[in-house]
């Protein structure tokens, strides 16, 4: 009798279990979300890097030759100004890449030709653009962010290790994990997005072509990681030390910003063979929301499809650039 009690009660405390799990799984709130349209007709033609600043926003459009940064009302998307001009000149910028930091600075810089450029926000929302630039680091620099004056976390994505530590225009040191630990040469496969919390001294990486996401906590000149989570598993192999992504791999985080109470990922629900192009199809729409101390809370499905967050993080307002019947501005109160 005692024989066949016992495997009747595993088979009980492995349904208790497998039951929590899921109610567990089914605690995460799922909701359909009808964004605020702000303008539904952006005169851009692709919408790159993309901040919110204490005065308007910032929007790069990387195609464009002339006036390739753009400020923007936060109420109508207007343009409020234009500047920055793609060439060779002393004040122009052969492939310039953008930076916003909630010190209201706005860098410019170019790896290629190794310079850059600081901009003050308050100055630029009126009007007083002086281009005056200055040497820059080094050109394996893909992410830019700045801590404090003359201090930037740079994504190097080096053999080692995915991020550099810059003061005073020298490179200190390099730190960080990636997603995987693995032993190849083409770390590029991890490339994504840096950005730094000056509220909360906290750096997230969030990578783009798989589901990761790693909380840094910045303090005495040195870097901790505080928690990191994939929400699905990689899949993938190795040949002659380079991974390549399998067919059936998850797409990874599209976007990253801070809110008051979030870190919000912009996520492509989808196989990474099936993400590429630029049609409505193929752009995310779910919202994962993430609490500071690493805990997946919300998923929020967009009635947009959308390829750019930004949100000022002393507040749970997100500006989404989307597509619709062309690129438009929206927003979202968490």
């Amino acid at each position: 009798m005692m024989k066949s009690f016992f495997p009747t009660l595993i088979i009980i405390c492995c349904s208790i279990l497998f039951s929590c799990g899921n109610n567990k799984l089914r605690e995460i709130e799922r909701s359909n979300i009808q964004v605020e349209m702000l303008n539904a007709d952006l005169e851009i033609q692709f919408p790159g890097v993309f901040a919110v600043t204490h005065k308007c926003l910032v929007l790069q459009d990387p195609m464009r030759p002339r006036e390739n940064v753009k400020l923007l009302d936060t109420e109508t998307g207007d343009v409020i100004l234009g500047f920055i001009d793609i060439g060779q000149g002393p004040e122009e910028f052969a492939t310039p890449l953008l930076s916003y930091s909630t010190k209201g600075i706005l860098t410019i810089y170019d790896p290629h030709t190794l310079k850059k450029v600081h901009f003050n926000i308050d100055s630029l929302y009126e009007g007083k653009v002086s281009i005056k630039p200055s040497p820059f680091y080094r050109k394996d620099i893909v992410r830019l962010e700045m801590l404090n004056d003359n201090e930037f976390i740079a994504g190097v994505y080096g053999k080692e290790n995915p991020f550099c530590f810059i003061q005073n225009d020298s490179s200190m040191y390099e730190f960080g994990n990636y997603p995987i630990v693995v032993d190849i040469a083409n770390t590029h496969v991890f490339h994504g997005t840096v950005l730094y919390n000056n509220h909360r001294n906290v750096m997230c990486y969030a990578t783009f072509h798989t589901p990761y996401l790693s909380l840094y906590e910045y303090k005495n000149q040195t870097f901790r990681m505080l928690w990191e989570t994939s929400f699905k598993n990689a899949q993938y192999f190795i040949s002659n030390h380079q991974l390549r992504w399998a067919d059936d791999h998850p797409c990874g985080i599209q976007e990253v910003t801070f809110t008051r109470d979030y870190i919000a990922c912009l996520v492509k629900e989808m196989y990474l063979k099936d993400a590429s192009g630029r049609s409505k199809e193929t752009l995310p729409r779910a919202l994962y929301l993430y609490d500071y101390e690493g805990t997946l809370k919300k998923i929020l499905d967009l009635d947009l499809a959308s390829v750019r967050i930004s949100a000022d993080p002393e507040t749970n307002l997100v500006y989404i650039i989307g597509l619709d019947d062309g690129w438009c501005l929206a927003r979202l109160n968490l």
